[in-house]
């Protein structure tokens, strides 16, 4: 009965501590293109970590709260996982909304670089816009903001 007790609790603590913003590193002082996303977060040594890389757009979905078409598991089809990266595969689920507060870690505003590219336009990426909590695409030269994952 320990042990089930033991095995329980550590999971539970495993799926917390992969679920909370420890593998999130701060938010970037500078907005950049995606290259130097890219590189910023290959280069960045953080809370004595130095293995952080920038997020697939999966990934930076998980931070969306409070829009049921682009959180993790929503209705938005935009996903690394499934190879739905193109400019049909968007919906409209992954627009934005009116509101605030769509990010899980703290409030902020404006778009967050994935790693992710549009399948079919190269110089196009997907983004995260935290104003309205959409998936959207924007060009690789345009500044957003960054937050390494690990």
């Amino acid at each position: 009965m320990k042990k089930v007790i033991f095995l329980t609790i550590f999971a539970l603590l495993t799926l917390a501590s992969c679920s909370n913003s420890s593998h999130w590193s701060s938010v970037a002082e500078q907005t950049m293109n995606l290259n130097e996303a890219v590189s910023y977060c290959s280069n960045l040594n953080e809370s004595g970590h130095n293995d952080w890389r920038l997020p697939n757009i999966d990934e930076l979905r998980t931070l969306i709260q409070n829009h049921s078409g682009t959180v993790t598991g929503g209705t938005c089809p935009i996903s690394e996982k499934t190879g739905k990266l193109a400019s049909t595969d968007k919906t409209n689920d992954c627009n934005r909304r009116s509101g605030n507060n769509f990010s899980k870690l703290e409030s902020v505003s404006g778009f967050f670089w994935s790693s992710s590219r549009q399948s079919d336009r190269p110089d196009t990426g997907w983004v995260v816009d935290f104003s309205g909590g959409g998936v959207v695409r924007s060009n690789t030269m345009i500044h957003g903001y960054v937050r390494c994952f690990r």
